[in-house]
């Protein structure tokens, strides 16, 4: 070999290194990003597990709202006889008339 292919391979092998000490430190960027990245999803998924918990909560409070807001059959009787008396009444007053 001749100087100048010597000096010519030289040369390469250091821009070789120089590439892979850059590609090394890319790698080593990314996977720090991809760390963060991983940690940045646990929290998103922790509080979506949480949001999904508070709407289950949410649920269960109007189930049980409704369920105990639904007339009983003795509120249904007084309704219904509290408006045939008020009919009663009001035909009383017609017939007198």
């Amino acid at each position: 070999m001749s100087d100048e292919n010597i000096i010519s391979l030289a040369n390469h092998i250091q821009e070789l290194q120089d590439e892979n000490v850059r590609l090394l430190a890319t790698v080593e960027a990314l996977n720090a990003a991809l760390q963060e990245e991983r940690i940045f999803v646990a929290r998103l998924l922790d509080e979506k597990d949480r949001v999904i918990s508070l709407q289950d909560e949410q649920i269960q409070d109007l189930r049980f709202v409704y369920e105990n807001s639904q007339p009983t059959l003795f509120d249904k009787a007084t309704l219904v006889l509290g408006g045939a008396g008020v009919a009663a009444v009001i035909l009383l007053l017609a017939q007198t008339l």
